[in-house]
């Protein structure tokens, strides 16, 4: 099987381990499907959340459906901070603040809402 894959993007340890599944990197997600419209790709790797929309935008959410796979591995999201940013005075406050919205859902919400419009 041949997979679109987000260039230097970590996925599943399942996926690393077999030798059957051919990795093709690209740069975004319109070249996945692009590549999967032609094609070139058997499938490919994104969030849902971008994907649909932008498959709707596209007029092709006929032609390509989600595969009724949803992986158990859980991926880590990191905030990162320069040591000569003008932020770093301020870092247990931005701390606390990306704490609470994480607590809250607040980036849940916000992505729901980017993927809304």
């Amino acid at each position: 099987m041949v997979i679109g894959v987000t260039i230097n993007a970590t996925y599943f340890t399942r996926f690393n381990q077999l030798e059957n599944l051919v990795m093709v990197p690209v740069s975004t997600l319109n070249q996945k499907i692009g590549l999967l419209n032609k094609g070139r790709i058997d499938t490919f790797i994104h969030f849902q959340e971008s994907t649909l929309p932008t498959l709707k935008k596209m007029g092709l959410e006929d032609e390509i459906v989600i595969a009724d796979f949803q992986t158990t591995e859980r991926n880590e999201y990191y905030f990162t901070i320069s040591k000569h940013s003008p932020l770093m005075p301020y870092l247990e406050q931005f701390e606390a603040v990306i704490a609470a919205a994480v607590s809250e859902g607040d980036f849940k919400r916000i992505r729901q809402q980017h993927y809304a419009d």
